[in-house]
Parts: C-alpha cells; structure tokens; sequence
C-alpha cells in the first residue's frame, strides 16, 4: 500500500527590525556587577535587557560562567552576559580598588557575590560605599546570609535546593531525594534579586533615601522548600535622611510587604 508523503511545514520567524535607538525603562540606570557565576550574572542580565547600563567587572582570566561550554561554546556567557560592557581588573591589585571606587559615584546600583567579608578586606564595605554615594542600591548574594552561623560555610547551589528541602519533596517517595537538573537556587536567587533590586530603587525615589542595602541570601537557616515559597527569601532596608528605617521583603510568593 502506497501512503502519501508527509509534508511538514516550518513556521517563519516572525521578522522584527533592529532598532539601534530604541531604549529601555532603565536607560540611565548604571550597574557595576562584581558578582561571578550565575544568581549575580542573570541578575544584572534581566536589568541590562531593560536597559540598564550593567558595567561587568571580570579578573583577568575572565568570570567563571565563561568556562561553562556546550559542545566547546560559551553558550551560557553569551546568554547571561548580553547587554553588558566587561571591564577587566585584578581585584587584589589596590589601584582596582581605585577604578571601584571612581566608578561608584556614578552607579545606582552595586553587585557582589564574594564570601561574607570578602568585600570589607577589599575596602570596598557597603559603610564606604554609602560614604562614596548615599543613594547607591548593594546587592549582596550569598549562601546563607552576611551574618549567622552558617555565613562563612560554602554556599554552592546544590547545598542550598537540599538544606531547603526541595530535593527531600522532589522525585519519588520510595527513593532517594532528587536535585534539579539545573542550577535552580541560583536561578530563584537572580530573579527575586533584581525584583527586589527595583524596589530599592523606588525606595529611593520615594524617601529620598540616604541609604539603600539590599542583602539577598540564597539559603535560609529554617527548612522550608520553594514550593512552600519560603526559599530565596529577598531583603532590603531603606533608610530616610531622617534615618526612620522602611524595611522592604519580597519572597518567593511574588508578594511584597513594606513595614
């Protein structure tokens, strides 16, 4: 019996114009990212495709998302590093710190995801950068917060979906606990955190704040899972030129509170 041939048919790509000129709702809001690897990276990636000015700061043998290849490809650098300008330094090296520092004053917001007090040796503690510009918005990524018990214990992606309970609820129940097929803590963390990063800016707008923090933490020292929406819990304090403190929490249920 003869059967006739299937013909499949491949949508076209709808055609959209590049536009050199256009520009997006952050244009004129500079970053300077100092953060390496993901949560930091897709962070400021999300704000650069509105437009943001993300100022990328990389050491000479570059951040470490670029050793992450498909197939020998940097697919994973050219993704979350679009819309970005690299600036190579060598952060030990003190006349760094000096391009850190110039740099600052015209910055709205500052990214970092170094070791709990990694950023004060440096002599780049959010104190002297607030000295440097009272408006500045830091972000700070870490495994398990700034301060506490756990803050100086390794904070790799993988520890965090565990100690949260996501990879105990994952799978099946007859079996052991299963992590995602991908880097999901740190996915969580860089989307809240440029969520709450937007927020801090309109703290600004509105207080005319002389102080911005945001401290971010990926963990959380009580077990909780994403899908009890308690992972990736995002904090930042506002304060008022009348040092009156607004505090700002937006976690994993997409709901903000101010306080």
């Amino acid at each position: 019996m003869r059967r006739n041939p299937v013909v499949l048919e491949v949508a076209k790509l709808a055609r959209r114009d590049y536009q050199g000129a256009a520009r997006g709702p952050l244009n004129g809001v500079r970053i300077l990212d100092l953060s390496r690897l993901f949560a930091g990276n897709l962070l400021t990636q999300i704000l650069g495709d509105f437009g943001a000015e993300v100022i990328k700061v990389e050491p000479p043998e570059g951040d470490t998302l670029r050793a992450w290849k498909t197939e020998g490809i940097e697919t994973h650098w050219k993704i979350y590093a679009r819309n970005k300008k690299s600036l190579c330094v060598a952060l030990r090296d003190g006349r760094a710190i000096d391009i850190i520092r110039k740099l600052v004053p015209s910055c709205a917001i500052f990214v970092e995801s170094f070791r709990p007090g990694v950023l004060e040796k440096m002599g780049l503690a959010p104190e002297l950068l607030l000295q440097i510009n009272p408006r500045l918005v830091i972000i700070r990524i870490s495994g398990w917060g700034q301060t506490g018990p756990y803050a100086q214990r390794p904070g790799f992606g993988t520890l965090i979906e565990s100690v949260s309970g996501y990879a105990a609820i994952n799978g099946f129940a007859d079996r052991e606990p299963v992590l995602p097929p991908m880097y999901l803590a740190d996915g969580v963390a860089g989307a809240y955190g440029a969520s709450a990063a937007m927020i801090a800016l309109r703290a600004v707008e509105m207080n005319g704040g002389a102080l911005v923090a945001l401290d971010r933490t990926r963990g959380t020292h009580r077990r909780s899972a994403i899908s009890h929406q308690r992972v990736a819990r995002q904090e930042c304090r506002a304060a008022r030129r009348d040092h009156r403190r607004v505090h700002c929490a937006a976690d994993a249920s997409g709901e903000c509170h101010v306080f």
